[in-house]
Parts: structure tokens; C-alpha cells; sequence
């Protein structure tokens, strides 16, 4: 689920704005160990509930040349 929400074309414009001066530009995101918890233990002071969201996690990004 987190992957294909970071590889939403949205997301994935937010991602290359840091790449703007370089030859490259993200085209897909993966993810490994995503860390999920209770909202409450990551936003205390949005008093979220106990929901659990993913906080944390290793991502991966497909550069190619920018077009």
C-alpha cells in the first residue's frame, strides 16, 4: 500500500523537485521495512487514535533521464 501511494504521479512530482537541475528525474518508488504504528505514538498532538499508520520506512527510487 505505502508503494503504490509514493508512485502516485502527485507524490511522485513532489519527489522531483530536488532533481530539477540534474539530468534525472523519479519515475517509481519502492519500499521495504515500513514501520507502522499507533497514530497516537507518532502524531501525539493530533490525538489520531489509535489507527495505525506507517511512520517510517527504506525507499527506493527509479531515476531515469529527464525528458
Amino acid at each position: 500500500m505505502v508503494g503504490s501511494l509514493l508512485s502516485e504521479k502527485a507524490f511522485l512530482a513532489r519527489l522531483a523537485v530536488p532533481f530539477a537541475d540534474t539530468p534525472c528525474v523519479p519515475v517509481r518508488v519502492t519500499v521495504e521495512e515500513v514501520l507502522v504504528g499507533a497514530a497516537d505514538d507518532v502524531l501525539q498532538e493530533m490525538k489520531a487514535g489509535k489507527l495505525r499508520v506507517p511512520f517510517d520506512a527504506q525507499i527506493w527510487l527509479s531515476l531515469e533521464a529527464a525528458p
